[in-house]
Protein backbone atom coordinates (compact mmCIF):
# COMPACT_ATOMS: atom_id res chain seq x y z
CA UNK A 1 0.00 0.00 0.00
CA UNK A 2 2.80 2.40 0.86
CA UNK A 3 4.45 1.86 -2.53
CA UNK A 4 1.22 2.62 -4.33
CA UNK A 5 0.71 5.81 -2.36
CA UNK A 6 4.25 6.98 -3.04
CA UNK A 7 3.82 6.33 -6.75
CA UNK A 8 0.71 8.49 -6.80
CA UNK A 9 2.27 11.26 -4.76
CA UNK A 10 5.47 11.72 -6.73
CA UNK A 11 5.46 15.36 -7.81
CA UNK A 12 2.36 16.10 -5.72
CA UNK A 13 1.70 19.79 -5.38
CA UNK A 14 1.27 21.20 -1.91
CA UNK A 15 -0.35 24.61 -1.79
CA UNK A 16 -1.17 27.26 0.77
CA UNK A 17 -4.95 27.49 1.32
CA UNK A 18 -4.52 31.12 2.32
CA UNK A 19 -3.74 31.75 -1.35
CA UNK A 20 -6.64 29.74 -2.68
CA UNK A 21 -9.13 31.81 -4.66
CA UNK A 22 -11.89 30.38 -2.47
CA UNK A 23 -10.36 32.31 0.44
CA UNK A 24 -9.45 35.44 -1.49
CA UNK A 25 -12.01 36.10 -4.20
CA UNK A 26 -15.30 34.26 -4.54
CA UNK A 27 -16.48 36.28 -7.54
CA UNK A 28 -15.68 33.52 -10.03
CA UNK A 29 -16.33 30.20 -8.31
CA UNK A 30 -17.87 28.84 -11.51
CA UNK A 31 -14.63 29.49 -13.32
CA UNK A 32 -12.69 28.03 -10.43
CA UNK A 33 -14.59 24.75 -10.65
CA UNK A 34 -14.39 24.82 -14.45
CA UNK A 35 -10.59 25.00 -14.21
CA UNK A 36 -10.62 22.10 -11.76
CA UNK A 37 -12.72 19.79 -13.94
CA UNK A 38 -10.96 17.49 -16.39
CA UNK A 39 -11.72 14.88 -19.01
CA UNK A 40 -10.46 11.41 -18.17
CA UNK A 41 -10.25 8.69 -20.80
CA UNK A 42 -8.61 5.43 -21.82
CA UNK A 43 -9.16 2.18 -23.71
CA UNK A 44 -12.54 0.73 -22.90
CA UNK A 45 -12.36 -2.34 -20.67
CA UNK A 46 -15.07 -4.12 -22.65
CA UNK A 47 -13.53 -3.26 -26.03
CA UNK A 48 -10.01 -1.83 -26.17
CA UNK A 49 -10.66 -0.48 -29.70
CA UNK A 50 -13.12 1.98 -28.20
CA UNK A 51 -12.47 4.83 -25.77
CA UNK A 52 -14.05 5.14 -22.36
CA UNK A 53 -14.62 8.78 -21.36
CA UNK A 54 -15.66 10.41 -18.11
CA UNK A 55 -15.34 13.58 -16.07
CA UNK A 56 -13.25 14.15 -12.94
CA UNK A 57 -12.71 17.16 -10.72
CA UNK A 58 -10.02 18.31 -8.35
CA UNK A 59 -10.44 19.00 -4.65
CA UNK A 60 -7.98 20.25 -2.06
CA UNK A 61 -7.71 18.17 1.11
CA UNK A 62 -5.99 19.89 4.07
CA UNK A 63 -2.97 18.07 5.44
CA UNK A 64 -3.47 17.02 9.09
CA UNK A 65 -1.80 19.37 11.58
CA UNK A 66 -0.61 21.57 8.71
CA UNK A 67 -3.62 23.57 7.66
CA UNK A 68 -1.48 25.78 5.44
CA UNK A 69 -0.93 22.83 3.10
CA UNK A 70 -3.28 20.63 1.13
CA UNK A 71 -3.16 17.68 -1.21
CA UNK A 72 -4.68 17.37 -4.65
CA UNK A 73 -7.47 14.77 -4.73
CA UNK A 74 -9.08 13.72 -7.99
CA UNK A 75 -12.75 12.74 -7.66
CA UNK A 76 -14.91 10.90 -10.19
CA UNK A 77 -17.54 8.17 -10.46
CA UNK A 78 -15.99 4.80 -9.61
CA UNK A 79 -17.39 3.17 -12.75
CA UNK A 80 -15.45 5.65 -14.89
CA UNK A 81 -12.17 4.18 -13.64
CA UNK A 82 -13.46 0.60 -13.81
CA UNK A 83 -14.41 1.18 -17.46
CA UNK A 84 -10.82 2.10 -18.39
CA UNK A 85 -8.54 -0.78 -19.27
CA UNK A 86 -4.91 -1.03 -18.18
CA UNK A 87 -2.57 0.76 -15.83
CA UNK A 88 -2.95 4.31 -17.14
CA UNK A 89 -5.69 6.75 -17.99
CA UNK A 90 -5.31 10.01 -19.90
CA UNK A 91 -6.14 13.20 -18.05
CA UNK A 92 -6.87 16.34 -20.07
CA UNK A 93 -5.70 19.38 -18.11
CA UNK A 94 -4.70 22.94 -18.93
CA UNK A 95 -1.55 24.87 -18.11
CA UNK A 96 -0.78 28.57 -18.32
CA UNK A 97 2.24 30.03 -20.07
CA UNK A 98 4.20 33.12 -19.06
CA UNK A 99 1.66 35.32 -20.86
CA UNK A 100 -1.21 33.84 -18.88
CA UNK A 101 -2.61 31.96 -21.86
CA UNK A 102 -4.12 28.51 -21.45
CA UNK A 103 -2.39 25.55 -23.05
CA UNK A 104 -3.98 22.17 -23.56
CA UNK A 105 -2.05 19.26 -22.02
CA UNK A 106 -2.74 15.55 -21.69
CA UNK A 107 -0.92 13.58 -19.03
CA UNK A 108 -0.81 9.93 -18.01
CA UNK A 109 -2.51 9.06 -14.75
CA UNK A 110 -1.50 5.75 -13.19
CA UNK A 111 -4.68 4.11 -11.92
CA UNK A 112 -3.54 0.50 -11.43
CA UNK A 113 -0.54 -1.43 -10.25
CA UNK A 114 -1.00 -4.67 -12.14
CA UNK A 115 -4.49 -5.84 -11.24
CA UNK A 116 -4.64 -3.66 -8.12
CA UNK A 117 -6.63 -0.44 -8.30
CA UNK A 118 -4.81 2.62 -6.98
CA UNK A 119 -7.92 4.62 -6.27
CA UNK A 120 -10.10 4.52 -3.17
CA UNK A 121 -13.74 3.60 -3.73
CA UNK A 122 -16.70 4.23 -1.50
CA UNK A 123 -17.96 0.91 -0.08
CA UNK A 124 -21.54 1.39 -1.30
CA UNK A 125 -21.68 4.37 -3.68
CA UNK A 126 -20.36 5.08 -7.18
CA UNK A 127 -17.60 7.42 -5.99
CA UNK A 128 -13.81 7.16 -6.33
CA UNK A 129 -10.98 9.40 -5.15
CA UNK A 130 -7.21 9.35 -5.45
CA UNK A 131 -4.26 11.61 -4.74
CA UNK A 132 -2.67 13.00 -7.89
CA UNK A 133 0.44 14.92 -8.83
CA UNK A 134 0.13 17.67 -11.44
CA UNK A 135 2.57 19.94 -13.29
CA UNK A 136 3.56 23.04 -11.35
CA UNK A 137 2.07 25.31 -14.04
CA UNK A 138 -1.31 23.61 -14.07
CA UNK A 139 -4.12 26.14 -14.54
CA UNK A 140 -6.29 24.78 -11.78
CA UNK A 141 -7.72 26.06 -8.53
CA UNK A 142 -8.91 22.99 -6.62
CA UNK A 143 -12.10 23.31 -4.62
CA UNK A 144 -11.55 22.98 -0.84
CA UNK A 145 -13.42 20.05 0.67
CA UNK A 146 -15.27 22.48 2.94
CA UNK A 147 -17.48 23.29 -0.08
CA UNK A 148 -18.91 19.77 -0.18
CA UNK A 149 -22.53 20.04 0.91
CA UNK A 150 -23.52 18.41 4.19
CA UNK A 151 -27.03 17.49 5.27
CA UNK A 152 -27.43 20.68 7.29
CA UNK A 153 -26.86 22.70 4.10
CA UNK A 154 -30.00 21.18 2.57
CA UNK A 155 -31.95 22.39 5.59
CA UNK A 156 -30.33 25.79 5.92
CA UNK A 157 -30.49 26.78 2.24
CA UNK A 158 -33.68 24.85 1.41
CA UNK A 159 -32.15 22.91 -1.46
CA UNK A 160 -35.19 21.01 -2.66
CA UNK A 161 -37.13 19.86 -5.72
CA UNK A 162 -37.17 22.57 -8.39
CA UNK A 163 -33.90 24.18 -7.25
CA UNK A 164 -31.62 25.00 -10.19
CA UNK A 165 -28.20 23.36 -10.17
CA UNK A 166 -25.20 23.40 -12.50
CA UNK A 167 -22.90 20.69 -13.78
CA UNK A 168 -19.69 20.50 -15.80
CA UNK A 169 -18.84 17.57 -18.02
CA UNK A 170 -17.78 16.15 -21.36
CA UNK A 171 -20.96 14.77 -23.00
CA UNK A 172 -19.91 12.09 -25.48
CA UNK A 173 -16.38 13.39 -24.97
CA UNK A 174 -17.23 16.83 -26.39
CA UNK A 175 -15.18 19.80 -25.21
CA UNK A 176 -16.20 23.45 -24.99
CA UNK A 177 -13.18 24.58 -27.01
CA UNK A 178 -9.79 23.55 -28.34
CA UNK A 179 -8.19 24.23 -24.95
CA UNK A 180 -10.14 21.34 -23.49
CA UNK A 181 -12.52 22.89 -21.00
CA UNK A 182 -15.70 21.07 -20.06
CA UNK A 183 -19.23 22.16 -20.92
CA UNK A 184 -21.38 23.88 -18.30
CA UNK A 185 -25.04 22.85 -18.23
CA UNK A 186 -27.95 23.40 -15.88
CA UNK A 187 -31.05 21.60 -14.69
CA UNK A 188 -33.45 21.44 -11.78
CA UNK A 189 -33.56 19.01 -8.90
CA UNK A 190 -36.22 16.54 -9.98
CA UNK A 191 -36.81 14.32 -6.95
CA UNK A 192 -38.17 14.68 -3.44
CA UNK A 193 -37.20 14.38 -0.62
CA UNK A 194 -33.42 14.90 -0.67
CA UNK A 195 -32.71 14.08 2.96
CA UNK A 196 -31.89 12.25 5.13
CA UNK A 197 -28.78 11.58 3.07
CA UNK A 198 -28.19 8.14 4.59
CA UNK A 199 -31.62 7.01 3.41
CA UNK A 200 -32.00 8.79 0.06
CA UNK A 201 -28.33 8.27 -1.02
CA UNK A 202 -28.77 10.62 -3.98
CA UNK A 203 -31.24 12.60 -6.06
CA UNK A 204 -32.33 13.27 -9.65
CA UNK A 205 -31.65 16.31 -11.83
CA UNK A 206 -33.56 17.22 -14.97
CA UNK A 207 -30.87 17.17 -17.66
CA UNK A 208 -29.83 14.65 -20.29
CA UNK A 209 -26.78 12.53 -19.51
CA UNK A 210 -24.42 11.30 -22.20
CA UNK A 211 -21.39 9.07 -22.04
CA UNK A 212 -18.66 11.29 -20.63
CA UNK A 213 -20.84 13.15 -18.11
CA UNK A 214 -20.29 10.55 -15.39
CA UNK A 215 -18.18 11.87 -12.55
CA UNK A 216 -18.93 15.52 -13.21
CA UNK A 217 -19.64 17.85 -10.25
CA UNK A 218 -23.18 19.03 -9.57
CA UNK A 219 -23.17 22.34 -7.72
CA UNK A 220 -25.02 25.51 -6.81
CA UNK A 221 -23.69 29.03 -7.05
CA UNK A 222 -25.93 31.85 -5.91
CA UNK A 223 -24.65 35.23 -4.85
CA UNK A 224 -24.76 38.97 -4.92
CA UNK A 225 -22.91 41.56 -6.90
CA UNK A 226 -19.15 41.92 -6.99
CA UNK A 227 -17.17 45.14 -7.08
CA UNK A 228 -13.52 45.00 -8.02
CA UNK A 229 -13.50 41.28 -7.44
CA UNK A 230 -14.80 41.63 -3.88
CA UNK A 231 -18.18 40.20 -2.97
CA UNK A 232 -20.46 42.75 -1.33
CA UNK A 233 -23.31 40.34 -0.74
CA UNK A 234 -22.95 36.79 0.57
CA UNK A 235 -22.16 33.99 -1.84
CA UNK A 236 -23.64 30.52 -1.65
CA UNK A 237 -21.48 27.88 -3.30
CA UNK A 238 -21.73 24.16 -2.62
CA UNK A 239 -20.90 20.97 -4.49
CA UNK A 240 -24.04 18.89 -4.00
CA UNK A 241 -22.77 15.68 -5.57
CA UNK A 242 -21.53 14.04 -8.77
CA UNK A 243 -23.23 12.55 -11.82
CA UNK A 244 -23.34 8.75 -11.82
CA UNK A 245 -25.65 7.78 -14.69
CA UNK A 246 -28.84 8.49 -16.62
CA UNK A 247 -32.11 7.21 -15.24
CA UNK A 248 -33.60 4.34 -17.26
CA UNK A 249 -36.92 2.53 -17.21
CA UNK A 250 -36.42 -0.83 -15.51
CA UNK A 251 -38.93 -2.70 -17.66
CA UNK A 252 -37.93 -1.36 -21.09
CA UNK A 253 -34.41 -0.01 -20.62
CA UNK A 254 -35.56 3.29 -22.11
CA UNK A 255 -33.23 6.14 -21.19
CA UNK A 256 -34.80 9.25 -19.70
CA UNK A 257 -33.36 12.77 -19.82
CA UNK A 258 -32.80 12.68 -16.07
CA UNK A 259 -29.45 12.41 -14.26
CA UNK A 260 -28.81 10.35 -11.15
CA UNK A 261 -26.58 12.21 -8.70
CA UNK A 262 -24.87 10.78 -5.63
CA UNK A 263 -24.81 13.02 -2.55
CA UNK A 264 -21.65 15.00 -1.75
CA UNK A 265 -21.60 13.44 1.71
CA UNK A 266 -20.33 10.25 0.07
CA UNK A 267 -17.63 12.17 -1.78
CA UNK A 268 -16.45 13.44 1.58
CA UNK A 269 -16.57 9.93 3.06
CA UNK A 270 -14.50 8.60 0.15
CA UNK A 271 -11.86 11.31 0.53
CA UNK A 272 -11.69 10.56 4.24
CA UNK A 273 -10.88 6.93 3.40
CA UNK A 274 -7.63 8.07 1.79
CA UNK A 275 -4.52 7.95 3.99
CA UNK A 276 -4.57 11.14 6.06
CA UNK A 277 -0.78 11.21 6.25
CA UNK A 278 0.66 10.65 2.79
CA UNK A 279 4.01 9.64 4.23
CA UNK A 280 2.52 6.43 5.60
Amino acid sequence: MRTAVLLLLSGLLLQDPAKQPADQDQSDLNGMLMESTFKISGPKASDSKQTAVGTAFLMGRPEPNQKNRFHYVLVTAAHVLHDIQGAKARLLIRTKDSNGEYRRMEIDLVIRDGFRSLWTQHPTEDVAAMYVGLPTNVASKPIPTEFLAVEDDFKKYTFSVGYEVLTIGYPNGAEANSIGFGILRSGRIASHPLIPVTKMRGFLVDFAVFGGNSGGPVFVHQGGSALGGVIKVGVLFRVLGLVTNQMTMTATGERLSVASVVHAAFINETINLLPANTNR
